[in-house]
């Protein structure tokens, strides 16, 4: 009789198992299908989006990392669109004057003070869609989330630490922000709080080579996540999102978000820069051209360059390219060999000469947003750095500057 009942018992709990287990499914698929992330990635519809990187003081929040992004479901691509905290803005919402002239890191700042944390971001999604729409296009940004210091060292974390190169010394120190940094050159496996502090370096060179910096960042974790034995950590990292991120997308959405992020490759990421120029502490921005930029927010980066179109750096037949070559290494002569390396690949060089400093790494600027032209460049220099900073006034398709590891390649060098 007593064995019975284990026996009856035990059929109990299996069957309340597999009930707990089913609704499970039944409630994923529910909010799965209802939920309008799911349904625009299921269309192949662009997904837009603003990421925010908050900074800790005791009297005051403040945008620290700004970057609008879209995601493009078929192609899998990812487009970001990074602008400096220091950026100076003239929005009316919703104080009529109050904003004219002001950081645009002082107006979260403002929200924070009077809306709280948790509605903000919601607050602020509107006065970067005033920023960025012009006349002949609205920008709607659906989506948002809110990273905090404290959850980006956690969530890095439980990453495990994430693969960096550092190709100079970083030293930084700033007691009023309570901020000390100092990195030496070479190979590290990044903590939660050391990844802080890479990616909030900042130096002479401004917000261009921090957000090289967080593009370098950003392809690492991607390879990282793609580690099939993170998918045993997949709880506590979305337990830790939910918890600390101020979002607008469910549990649901950031499930489906997780399994799309699988399947994308950090070749398919682009980085596009604010246009604009910097005065004093400000970056002043170009209105006149942020509209070619945000176009570019709706097109994959390897939109339309099928893979036959690709070359090989030994072929020599490319559309026609023009470009500026920069030498930032000890090097003599180094751009006016790039330059008649280049014009043999077919791309027209107009300008070449010294840049002014060193660097470790070369970086291709895309400065018309011409995305065929671009990756013939690129081809050339697999491997390499490549953000879009739109400036059609330097007459060149791309900027190359040439950093000490394009001394390794004998083909230049000959």
């Amino acid at each position: 009789m007593e064995k019975n009942k284990t026996i009856f018992s035990q059929f109990q709990t299996e069957h309340y198992i597999f009930a707990i287990f089913l609704l499970l499914i039944i409630f994923s698929l529910y909010f799965s299908l209802t939920s309008p992330l799911t349904k625009a990635i299921s269309k192949n519809e662009t997904i837009y989006g603003l990421l925010l990187g908050c900074d800790e003081v005791a009297y005051a929040k403040h945008a620290d990392t700004i970057i609008v992004f879209s995601y493009l479901p078929k192609e899998k691509s990812l487009n970001l669109l990074f602008i400096p905290r220091d950026t100076r803005i003239e929005s009316t919402v919703p104080r009529g004057n109050y904003f004219r002239n002001k950081r645009i890191n002082e107006i979260y700042a403002y929200y924070c003070r009077q809306e709280g944390n948790s509605q903000a971001p919601a607050s602020f999604k509107k006065v970067i869609e005033e920023f960025l729409s012009s006349e002949e296009k609205q920008i709607v940004i659906p989506y948002y989330c809110q990273l905090d210091y404290s959850s980006f060292v956690k969530i890095v974390n439980l990453l495990g630490g994430i693969p960096i190169k550092i190709d100079k010394v970083m030293d930084y120190h700033d007691s009023w922000g309570k901020l000390d940094i100092h990195f030496e050159p070479g190979e590290y496996i990044l903590n939660g709080k050391k990844a802080l502090e890479y990616v909030r370096y900042r130096d002479e060179s401004g917000d261009t080579e921090r957000t090289v910096r967080q593009q370098r960042f950003l392809r690492s974790i991607f390879a990282k996540i793609k580690n099939p034995l993170l998918f045993f950590r997949l709880p506590l990292l979305l337990k830790e999102a939910v918890a600390k991120i101020q979002t607008n997308l469910s549990f649901w959405d950031l499930l489906n978000l997780s399994s799309e992020v699988k399947n994308f490759s950090p070749d398919n990421l682009r980085i596009l820069y604010l246009p604009g120029r910097p005065d004093s502490n400000l970056w002043i921005p170009d209105k006149g051209k942020i509209g070619p930029v945000t176009e570019l927010l709706s097109v994959s980066r390897l939109e339309e360059i099928k893979p036959e179109e690709k070359i090989s750096t030994e072929e020599t037949v490319l559309p026609t390219v023009t470009a500026e070559v920069w030498n930032a290494t000890e090097q003599q002569g180094l751009a006016l060999r790039m330059t008649r390396f280049l014009r043999r690949q077919g791309v027209d060089v107009i300008k070449w000469g010294n840049y002014g400093e060193k660097k470790q790494s070369t970086l291709i600027i895309d400065r018309t947003g011409d995305l065929k032209k671009t990756e013939k460049v690129k081809s050339i220099f697999p491997g390499n750095d490549l953000i879009s900073n739109i400036e059609p006034e330097r007459m060149v398709d791309v900027t190359i500057i040439l950093g000490e590891d394009c001394l390794k390649d004998k083909k230049i060098l000959k």
